[in-house]
C-alpha cells in the first residue's frame, strides 16, 4: 500500500500511540468512548490508571508479558 501511494506522489506517515483505550484501566474521562454511558461508567469506576502507566512505561517484552499474564492469553 505504501509503495502505491508513494508510486501516486503521496507522502506516507505512520502513527503509533501509547495510549490503550480499550485498557481495563484505562480511566473513563471526557475523551473516553463511552464517556457518556452512565451503566458503563458505574461498572469500571474502579479503574486504576497509575496499573496503566504501569504497564505503558515497561519497554517492549516488559508490558506485552504482563498484558499476557493478565488478559491476552493468545500472545
Amino acid at each position: 500500500m505504501v509503495e502505491a501511494f508513494r508510486a501516486e506522489g503521496l507522502k506516507v506517515g505512520f502513527y503509533h500511540s501509547l495510549i490503550d483505550w480499550h485498557h481495563p484501566e484505562f480511566p473513563i474521562d471526557g475523551l473516553h468512548s463511552m464517556r457518556d454511558n452512565e451503566e458503563f461508567k458505574a461498572a469500571n469506576k474502579n479503574r486504576d490508571v497509575r496499573k496503566l502507566r504501569r504497564v505503558s512505561a515497561q519497554p517492549g517484552r516488559g508490558a506485552i508479558d504482563e498484558l499476557r499474564q493478565d488478559r491476552l492469553p493468545f500472545l
